[in-house]
């Protein structure tokens, strides 16, 4: 039989007690409320939908940057042929 010392038996508990102590501030920490997370999740399904409105306003707003371009480009013609007839 193996005689364990009573300064071993503290040792191992303190061990096992620190171990416990431990793995509860971890478990602890990083768990939140169902309702952060799901006030999170809608946080985050509002935003992303903010995202894909404004995705879609800037692809208009390209579009008409791209037709003003090609108007800008023709009156410049334009006026590059009105100059040319006149001299």
């Amino acid at each position: 039989m193996i005689a364990i010392t009573r300064e071993e038996m503290n040792v191992k508990l303190t061990i096992r007690l620190t171990t416990l102590l431990l793995a509860g501030a971890i478990l602890g920490t990083g768990c939140v409320t169902s309702g952060t997370y799901k006030a999170k999740v809608a946080d985050l399904d509002k935003a992303m939908k903010e995202e894909d409105a404004l995705k879609q306003e800037n692809a208009k707003l390209q579009a008409q940057v791209d037709d003003l371009s090609n108007k800008i480009a023709e009156l410049k013609k334009q006026t590059e042929q009105i100059k040319a007839r006149r001299r």
